[in-house]
This record gives structure tokens, C-alpha cells and sequence, in this order.
């Protein structure tokens, strides 16, 4: 489970978030949306390990990731992000990303990565662009590039920053499907931010609303479709 307590996080003067309390359990696809300036993308960034919390505390599995005296930098939590920025790497190639993050994982021989390397090119239909570099990609081709080096890592976590953002309806399916068919593998975690209100609808079974004022949490929305929770978890402005 993913909990966080209490967590709080200023940029200068101004307040983000302000006593945030936010529980996931494994296995959910949560998304989260809000108004522009509401502290969605540092929220990520705090869960992640790029950003420290002011105050508060998050866990990960009852193990404290980020507390007054506990830190986990971002490389030894089992998360991954995919960047509304995507921080490709621009000297390597779209199988080169890939290859490299599954050459940091101890667990896997040279034969299984040759394996693993091919599945998530097929899955993100990235093989016919292996050889290209991310200057010579798409904006929806390095979105994909991005979706398969966060696979590749086979987190516990993924996080995304709107991440389908600049997909069409069918490359848009095409990522969902590599990353559901993870998910489904590995038994993995979704946190989500978007404000494509048909994406939640199909696929969030929890919703997390970013607003002004105090955290609270709030019964099911009639709006919401069937079988997702509508929990809204405000934070400063």
C-alpha cells in the first residue's frame, strides 16, 4: 500500500500541498486531476523521490520512504515515472533506452533481456524505430519510448504524468495495452494524472481530485462511472 500522511510541500512562499492524506492499495489505477497549479505533478514528484516533503510522511508497504528522520533516494524506491517532459536521453537509441534499464536489473540474464527488450518494442510498436534516436521520433513515439523504459524496469509503482497526452485514440490503446498487460504480470500499481475524463471513467477504479482548502475525503461522485471511488483530496492552492 502507498500512504502518505500529513505531507506537505512549499515551493518559495507559496504552499502546494498542504497536509495531504492520500491511501492506495496495490494492484488500483488511481488518477489524479484538478486544476492547473493544484500540486498534481508535485505530488508525483514527492511519491517518486525527486522532491522531499516539507513535513508529513510516505510509505511504501509500511516502509517509510519519506519521514523526518527516513529518506529513500528515487533509484532504491520500486517505482517509475514517466515525465510530462519525458526526459529521453537524446544520445541514445529507442532500443538503447530500453536495453539500458534492463541491464540495471541484477535479476535478469543477457538471454532475458534480449526477450524482454523485443516484448516491449512489440508491445509499444516501437520496433521499426529501435535504431532512432529521440530527436528523430514523433511526440507520440517518444511518449511511447518513454511508457517502455518505465516498463522495462517492472516497478511495483508507475507513475505518469500525462502520459497519453499526446497519443491518438489507437496509439493511445496501444500503450494502455503494454502497460495493463504489466500490471496484470506484476501484480503493479497506477497513479495517474489526467484530465481525460473518458480515460478515468474506463479505467481509474479510484479518482483523487487536487482543490483548494483541506484534505477531506468524500463519498462516490453519481457522475463517476460504475465501480470507481471519487476521492477528493484538496490541497493549497
Amino acid at each position: 500500500m502507498l500512504r502518505l500522511s500529513a505531507v506537505s510541500k512549499s515551493h518559495g512562499d507559496r504552499q502546494v500541498l498542504h497536509a495531504v492524506d492520500l491511501a492506495l492499495e496495490r494492484g488500483v489505477v488511481a488518477a489524479i486531476t484538478g486544476p492547473s497549479g493544484a500540486g498534481k505533478t508535485t505530488l508525483l514528484r514527492l511519491i517518486s523521490g525527486l522532491d522531499r516533503p516539507d513535513a508529513g510522511e510516505i510509505t511504501w508497504g509500511g516502509q517509510a520512504l519519506a519521514a523526518p528522520h527516513e529518506w529513500q533516494p528515487p533509484w532504491q524506491r520500486p517505482f517509475a515515472m514517466v515525465f510530462q517532459d519525458l526526459g529521453l536521453w537524446p544520445h541514445m537509441t529507442v532500443a538503447e533506452h530500453v536495453d539500458f534499464v534492463l541491464r540495471s536489473r541484477p535479476d535478469l540474464a543477457r538471454r532475458s533481456r534480449k526477450q524482454l527488450l523485443d516484448r516491449w518494442l512489440i508491445q509499444l510498436q516501437l520496433c521499426d524505430l529501435s535504431q532512432r534516436f529521440p530527436a528523430e521520433l514523433s511526440g507520440g513515439q517518444q511518449q511511447r519510448l518513454a511508457i517502455a523504459r518505465s516498463l522495462a524496469r517492472r516497478p511495483e509503482l508507475l507513475l505518469l504524468d500525462e502520459a497519453f497526452s499526446h497519443l491518438d485514440d489507437v496509439t493511445a490503446r496501444v500503450a494502455w495495452d503494454a502497460i495493463a498487460a504489466w500490471q496484470s504480470d506484476a501484480s503493479g500499481t497506477v497513479l495517474a494524472v489526467s484530465h481525460d475524463a473518458h480515460w478515468m471513467d474506463v479505467h481509474a477504479t479510484e479518482r483523487l481530485v487536487l482543490e483548494s482548502g483541506s484534505p477531506r475525503s468524500q463519498p462516490s461522485d453519481t457522475t463517476t462511472a460504475p465501480g470507481t471511488h471519487a476521492a477528493r483530496v484538496p490541497v493549497g492552492a
